[in-house]
């Protein structure tokens, strides 16, 4: 794992919420108002969407799945941090990629006064397990 990969899971969160509005019925979003993969309709391409319902339905399986490869990611991120045995690193992964505190933060709960102790810790840690086996679900 990556601190990379880890910097995604706030975006990933955000991203699969955005997903979920996306996988809605176009149709229905269209009668309210709605839009298709973020765009706004106009009046024309509702009329379209609402005379080609295949069309529909491939949105929103592209929509649907776009939100399980999300969702796939998101797990794996939450996994590798729970197999994590130590306690501390559990806590400081958790409060950077999950929580999105800063580094100075972090080391003032951990009672310490440079910002570089928790990061240091945290990146030796992610490159002893860059070369482990990613974490299966």
């Amino acid at each position: 794992m990556t601190q990379e990969r880890l910097r995604q899971l706030p975006w990933l969160l955000r991203e699969r919420q955005y997903q979920e509005t996306l996988c809605q019925d176009p149709l229905a979003q269209r009668r309210t108002g709605g839009m298709l993969f973020g765009k706004r309709l106009t009046k024309e391409e509702g009329k379209i969407l609402e005379q080609d319902t295949a069309l529909c339905s491939r949105a929103r399986e592209i929509a649907r799945r776009a939100l399980e490869k999300r969702l796939d990611e998101t797990e794996r991120l939450f996994a590798f941090i729970e197999q994590v045995e130590d306690s501390e690193m559990r806590m400081l992964l958790t409060k950077r990629f999950v929580e999105q505190k800063s580094w100075q933060s972090i080391a003032f709960e951990m009672g310490a006064y440079d910002e570089s102790v928790p990061r240091k810790k945290v990146q030796r840690f992610l490159r002893s397990t860059e070369h482990r086996k990613e974490v299966e679900i």
